[in-house]
């Protein structure tokens, strides 16, 4: 039988440590690249991939996952193939080499941090477990091995594509502490409900007698399958199936969610091919790494009060605006030194990790049951796939232009103004729409097992009341 402890330790070590695989080699790939001479034009390519990927292959897992319910079977294979993949960067050092190389781990490392999430969250939900905490054993492991991953590196960056390997392949094993699959997709739910009407059918044919049960078992048989192919029917109307939030205010969510991670994604590109312009190595980008994940650690202490007394949209904008400040530093190194770009990383925790929660539980939250993964995919679509795309490339393009100094400052220009209209809209939409100014907010304890058992189970029954897209 489960426990609180055991339950925790399990969705900790598990989110612990794809953060630990991830800080084998993502971020210092793009110094990697500088190195070997990749323009920084190329670079904004190379970055784009895996939000293009995210935006048109991801969401085909996702709907995988959900649909036939092996959400653990489907992260365990797409991270054995992502394994293999980091070795084709060992193929050559040309751009042509690398963009072949970053499409094929793309394809299919672009689903893993979301498939993660969506079984996290709901687990931690099913099972009492605060994901702030857990969480945080990511932020952690990250900031700890990526510092002796940057030292290690320095003497031959080529080794992180091995590491990295064998990194995700001890994840696809850890990920055997995730709850196991259970068959909560369609067939799943036909299954369960027929054999539903088994059962009661065998009540009255104990007395009716054995033909006139199969007769009965037939019938509802047809009718089950009948409704599962017309869900309009079953759900009352088309608008109603294709909903997946229950709020529209969840389209401004994605907006400043797409604002902050199209500045973060340039910043997160091109700061640590600006530390090397300035002469530094893998191991100082494993410092500044490992500053800003451990900035992550306060915010995620205080983040669910924050969210209960701010709540989750004021603290998204404001985290905008630092999104901005953030940027403006990176430039200031010029004349501050590398103290700048401290202070720039410094700020990683009231940007990011206020944007990662406060989007992942905000939908969390507000998706109708059954379209959990679609949901999460829906935000990595936009803000790991359009917002990241464009940030990659536009930011390419205008370092090569006007350089990367003049790049930084023009993104914090653009990151402040578009925030600033995003609140302006979203201010005329609460005086018009009250109706829809739900709030969001965390509760101090996690939920209890009488409130999230019946949700559960009526999940995992399959019985769901709506399909795809955001509600009009």
């Amino acid at each position: 039988m489960y426990t609180y402890k055991s339950d925790f330790a399990k969705l900790f070590i598990v989110d612990t440590y794809i953060w630990m695989a991830a800080s084998v080699c993502l971020p210092f790939i793009n110094a990697y690249y500088t190195q070997k001479e990749i323009s920084p034009f190329e670079i904004g390519v190379l970055g784009a991939i895996g939000p293009i990927m995210a935006f048109t292959i991801q969401p085909v897992w996702a709907w995988l996952s959900d649909r036939t319910g092996k959400r653990r079977l489907v992260l365990q294979l797409i991270t054995l193939v992502s394994a293999a993949a980091f070795l084709l960067y060992l193929v050559g050092e040309t751009f042509l080499v690398f963009c072949i190389a970053t499409i094929i781990l793309m394809a299919f490392n672009s689903a893993m941090m979301p498939l993660n999430d969506a079984i996290i969250t709901k687990a931690a939900m099913e099972k009492n477990v605060n994901f702030a905490i857990v969480r945080m054993g990511g932020t952690v492991g990250f900031a700890i091995v990526v510092v002796f991953i940057g030292g290690y590196l320095r003497s031959d960056p080529p080794r992180m594509f091995w590491l990295a390997c064998f990194a995700y392949i001890g994840y696809a094993l850890i990920c055997l502490f995730l709850p196991k699959d259970k068959r909560s997709g369609l067939k799943g739910a036909k299954s369960e409900q027929v054999k539903a009407s088994e059962k009661q059918s065998g009540r009255s044919a104990s007395e009716e007698g054995a033909g006139k049960q199969s007769e009965a078992l037939e019938a509802k048989k047809g009718d089950l399958e009948k409704r599962s192919r017309n869900p309009v029917a079953k759900e009352g109307g088309s608008k109603q199936g294709k909903r997946i939030f229950k709020t529209k205010t969840i389209v401004f969510v994605m907006v400043i969610a797409f604002i902050m991670q199209f500045a973060l994604s340039f910043h997160g590109a091109f700061m640590s091919v600006y530390v090397v312009m300035l002469g530094k190595d893998q191991s100082m980008i494993g410092i500044l790494f490992c500053i800003s994940a451990f900035s992550e650690v306060p915010v995620l202490f205080v983040i669910q009060k924050l969210i209960k007394r701010f709540n989750t949209m004021n603290l998204l904008f404001f985290a905008s605006f630092l999104v901005a400040l953030r940027i403006i530093f990176v430039p200031l190194a010029e004349v501050g030194g590398l103290a700048c770009i401290i202070i720039s990383q410094v700020l990683q925790g009231p940007t990011y990790m206020i944007s990662y929660y406060g989007c992942v539980t905000y939908i969390s939250e507000n998706v109708i049951e059954g379209k959990m993964s679609q949901g999460q995919s829906m935000l990595v679509m936009i803000q790991g796939g359009i917002a990241s795309i464009c940030g990659s490339l536009i930011g390419g393009a205008i370092s090569d232009l006007f350089g990367l100094v003049m790049a930084f400052m023009i993104m914090a220009a653009f990151t402040i103004f578009a925030t600033t209209g995003s609140l302006i809209g979203y201010r005329v939409f609460k005086r018009k729409h009250p109706e829809e100014m739900v709030q969001s907010t965390l509760p101090d304890a996690p939920l209890n097992r009488q409130q999230t058992s019946g949700t559960l189970e009526h999940e995992q029954s399959g019985e769901r009341q709506e399909p795809d897209n955001i509600d009009g």
